[in-house]
Protein backbone atom coordinates (compact mmCIF):
# COMPACT_ATOMS: atom_id res chain seq x y z
CA UNK A 1 0.00 0.00 0.00
CA UNK A 2 2.74 1.93 0.21
CA UNK A 3 2.42 5.29 -2.11
CA UNK A 4 -1.74 4.56 -2.22
CA UNK A 5 -4.53 6.84 -0.50
CA UNK A 6 -6.04 5.20 2.83
CA UNK A 7 -8.05 8.17 3.77
CA UNK A 8 -9.61 11.24 1.93
CA UNK A 9 -13.07 13.28 2.49
CA UNK A 10 -16.01 12.31 0.11
CA UNK A 11 -16.78 15.24 -2.58
CA UNK A 12 -17.79 18.47 -0.42
CA UNK A 13 -15.69 17.69 2.26
CA UNK A 14 -13.03 20.07 3.67
CA UNK A 15 -10.86 20.27 6.23
CA UNK A 16 -7.87 18.51 7.85
CA UNK A 17 -8.13 14.80 6.71
CA UNK A 18 -7.79 12.95 10.66
CA UNK A 19 -4.63 11.11 9.80
CA UNK A 20 -3.44 10.74 13.50
CA UNK A 21 -6.28 8.35 13.88
CA UNK A 22 -3.35 6.03 11.78
CA UNK A 23 -1.59 4.16 14.15
CA UNK A 24 1.80 2.16 12.64
CA UNK A 25 5.01 0.48 14.03
CA UNK A 26 7.84 -0.29 11.89
CA UNK A 27 8.56 3.12 10.12
CA UNK A 28 5.07 3.44 8.30
CA UNK A 29 3.18 6.56 8.54
CA UNK A 30 0.04 8.64 6.79
CA UNK A 31 1.02 12.01 4.90
CA UNK A 32 -1.29 14.84 5.25
CA UNK A 33 -2.52 14.11 1.75
CA UNK A 34 -3.73 10.74 3.43
CA UNK A 35 -1.64 8.23 1.20
CA UNK A 36 0.57 6.01 3.41
CA UNK A 37 4.29 6.55 3.07
CA UNK A 38 7.66 4.80 4.57
CA UNK A 39 8.60 7.52 7.53
CA UNK A 40 11.86 6.04 8.59
CA UNK A 41 13.77 3.32 5.87
CA UNK A 42 18.07 2.71 6.72
CA UNK A 43 19.84 3.86 3.40
CA UNK A 44 21.32 1.50 1.75
CA UNK A 45 25.00 2.38 0.58
CA UNK A 46 26.70 1.75 -2.79
CA UNK A 47 25.61 -1.51 -4.88
CA UNK A 48 27.69 -4.48 -3.12
CA UNK A 49 27.90 -2.98 0.35
CA UNK A 50 26.47 -5.46 2.71
CA UNK A 51 23.67 -4.81 5.65
CA UNK A 52 23.91 -6.65 9.07
CA UNK A 53 21.00 -6.28 11.35
CA UNK A 54 19.63 -8.30 14.16
CA UNK A 55 16.00 -8.71 13.51
CA UNK A 56 14.14 -9.13 16.75
CA UNK A 57 10.85 -11.11 16.88
CA UNK A 58 8.01 -10.17 14.14
CA UNK A 59 10.06 -6.84 13.74
CA UNK A 60 10.32 -5.47 10.19
CA UNK A 61 13.06 -3.38 9.11
CA UNK A 62 12.85 -1.03 6.37
CA UNK A 63 15.44 -0.36 3.57
CA UNK A 64 15.71 2.18 0.76
CA UNK A 65 18.09 2.99 -2.22
CA UNK A 66 17.91 5.24 -5.03
CA UNK A 67 18.48 3.20 -8.40
CA UNK A 68 19.76 4.64 -11.63
CA UNK A 69 16.93 4.67 -13.91
CA UNK A 70 17.37 2.14 -16.56
CA UNK A 71 20.16 -0.07 -14.78
CA UNK A 72 19.29 -3.62 -14.32
CA UNK A 73 19.18 -4.20 -10.46
CA UNK A 74 19.08 -7.35 -7.50
CA UNK A 75 18.47 -8.16 -4.11
CA UNK A 76 19.99 -10.76 -2.33
CA UNK A 77 19.58 -11.68 1.41
CA UNK A 78 21.47 -14.45 3.49
CA UNK A 79 20.56 -15.22 6.99
CA UNK A 80 18.10 -17.67 8.59
CA UNK A 81 15.63 -19.98 7.34
CA UNK A 82 12.05 -18.00 6.89
CA UNK A 83 13.85 -14.84 6.27
CA UNK A 84 10.80 -12.78 4.43
CA UNK A 85 11.44 -9.97 2.52
CA UNK A 86 9.66 -7.84 -0.24
CA UNK A 87 10.90 -4.88 -2.25
CA UNK A 88 8.63 -2.08 -3.82
CA UNK A 89 8.94 1.12 -5.80
CA UNK A 90 8.51 4.16 -3.01
CA UNK A 91 5.81 5.81 -4.65
CA UNK A 92 3.69 2.40 -4.44
CA UNK A 93 3.58 1.70 -8.31
CA UNK A 94 4.09 -2.27 -6.94
CA UNK A 95 5.59 -5.23 -5.99
CA UNK A 96 9.17 -5.94 -7.55
CA UNK A 97 9.77 -9.04 -5.79
CA UNK A 98 8.93 -11.47 -2.64
CA UNK A 99 10.90 -14.08 -1.02
CA UNK A 100 11.00 -16.81 1.92
CA UNK A 101 14.23 -18.25 2.07
CA UNK A 102 17.66 -18.68 4.18
CA UNK A 103 19.88 -17.19 1.54
CA UNK A 104 17.93 -15.49 -1.94
CA UNK A 105 18.86 -13.06 -4.88
CA UNK A 106 16.25 -12.01 -6.60
CA UNK A 107 15.85 -11.68 -10.41
CA UNK A 108 17.03 -8.57 -12.21
CA UNK A 109 15.02 -5.97 -12.47
CA UNK A 110 15.32 -2.66 -14.86
CA UNK A 111 15.01 0.69 -12.60
CA UNK A 112 12.25 2.58 -15.07
CA UNK A 113 11.31 4.99 -12.03
CA UNK A 114 13.03 7.86 -10.66
CA UNK A 115 11.73 7.00 -7.23
CA UNK A 116 13.58 5.09 -4.30
CA UNK A 117 13.22 1.53 -3.94
CA UNK A 118 11.68 0.54 -0.74
CA UNK A 119 12.62 -2.78 0.92
CA UNK A 120 11.13 -4.68 3.48
CA UNK A 121 12.64 -7.35 5.34
CA UNK A 122 10.88 -9.61 8.49
CA UNK A 123 10.89 -12.86 10.12
CA UNK A 124 7.01 -13.02 10.79
CA UNK A 125 6.50 -14.82 14.51
CA UNK A 126 9.69 -16.45 14.06
CA UNK A 127 12.56 -15.85 16.75
CA UNK A 128 14.77 -13.40 16.30
CA UNK A 129 18.16 -13.63 14.09
CA UNK A 130 20.88 -11.45 12.48
CA UNK A 131 20.78 -11.37 8.60
CA UNK A 132 22.64 -9.52 5.57
CA UNK A 133 21.04 -7.42 2.76
CA UNK A 134 23.07 -5.93 -0.26
CA UNK A 135 21.35 -4.74 -3.68
CA UNK A 136 23.69 -4.86 -7.04
CA UNK A 137 24.12 -3.64 -10.31
CA UNK A 138 22.81 -7.00 -12.27
CA UNK A 139 24.34 -8.27 -15.79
Amino acid sequence: FIGKTLIKWEPGQSGTLPVDRFAFTDGWAVNSAGVQIVANAATLGAPGEEAAAYLGREAVHLYRFTPVYNRSYNVTTSGPGYLNYAAAWADGSGTLMTATSSSYTSPAFVANKTVDIIIMVDRGDRDGAAYTLRYNEAP
